[in-house]
């Protein structure tokens, strides 16, 4: 098997932040209020930075709000620092070498057709069966070890040309419709805290992946840059889409497709921004495996324009 690809396995420790709290009503002393939730509060406990849900800030001397806000951003503070100690305790760190030993697992596997032992690195081996498991071998022609870097295990794959399954990509996910047409391609593997594979970007992709393919098939065909081609068809599928991505739980930002394309666009454009800013920090199960940061920015760029 000969693969020259560019396989990323990577180990995400998810740092809790404040960022997961909810919205609530903040009043100042002189009775204005605005609705956000609470960024960052700076060592000094003296400053506050919160956020409103059109994404703008604002940092704010702490004893200029209202006695019961000072108590929420005390509570705060200490809730926040419970739950980091707490998950910086938890967390597991896999070492370069252990990194290295799941990489070279993975190629043995597969090189050699050793099937149960290639879905045991799974998080949930019994998602992978004979066939996908034979459809991927047929596609890889070489696939060496280049070594850990921050949690990473990189990979050099390269496909096979020649293969029977040029469209590999939507095997097993018609929705996401990546085909093979380069020899070289760049995928993840994306490990749980544990070192168990939860999402390898070829037979399971991770849901910022459906994400980002959802908010492109909205742009193109309800943003403002959409094209003479779209018919009732197209709408309908714009429609699924939106569903679809409304069902991931994520932020949407007022996305409504009865909008005109330009207000469409907006909205658009908030949720690329929260993929970009937030997305590495987002799972949709757990125990989490989170998308490199640099790969959504990316991706997302694209999406959006």
């Amino acid at each position: 098997m000969k693969i020259k690809y560019v396989l990323f396995i990577c180990c995400f420790i998810h740092s809790l932040s404040a960022r997961g709290d909810q919205y609530r009503v903040f009043t100042d002393a002189n009775g204005r209020s605005i609705e956000a939730k609470i960024v960052q509060l700076d060592p000094s406990g003296k400053k506050v930075t919160l956020e409103r849900k059109n994404r703008k800030t604002a940092t704010i001397p702490v004893n200029m709000l209202s006695e019961e806000d000072q108590n929420y951003i005390l509570s705060w503070e200490k809730k926040s620092a419970t739950t980091q100690l707490a998950a910086k305790q938890e967390s597991v760190v896999l070492s370069k070498k252990e990194l290295k030993l799941i990489g070279e697992q993975y190629i043995e596997a597969l090189e050699t057709g050793d099937f149960e032992k290639f879905r045991s690195l799974y998080l949930n081996p019994d998602q992978i069966d004979l066939s996908m498991f034979e459809k991927l071998k047929a596609v890889v022609n070489e696939m060496e070890y280049e070594g850990v870097d921050d949690g990473n295990i990189e990979l050099s794959v390269e496909f096979n040309s020649n293969s029977a399954e040029p469209d590999f990509y939507w095997v097993y996910d018609p929705n996401i419709n990546l085909a093979i047409y380069a020899n070289h391609c760049e995928r993840w593997l994306l490990l749980t805290s544990d070192g168990k594979i939860k999402y390898d970007m070829m037979l399971f992709h991770h849901p910022m992946t459906f994400a980002i393919l959802k908010v492109y098939h909205i742009n193109t065909i309800c943003g403002p840059r959409k094209g003479a081609f779209v018919n009732e068809i197209h709408q309908r599928n714009a429609a699924i889409a939106y569903e679809e991505l409304k069902s991931l739980d994520i932020p949407m930002f007022g996305l409504d497709l009865n909008s005109n394309p330009n207000t469409i666009g907006t909205s658009l454009k908030k949720i690329q921004r929260w993929m970009q800013d937030e997305g590495d920090q987002w799972d949709t199960s757990e125990p989490k495996a989170f998308y490199p940061q640099d790969c959504i920015k990316s991706e997302s760029a694209l999406i959006v324009n």
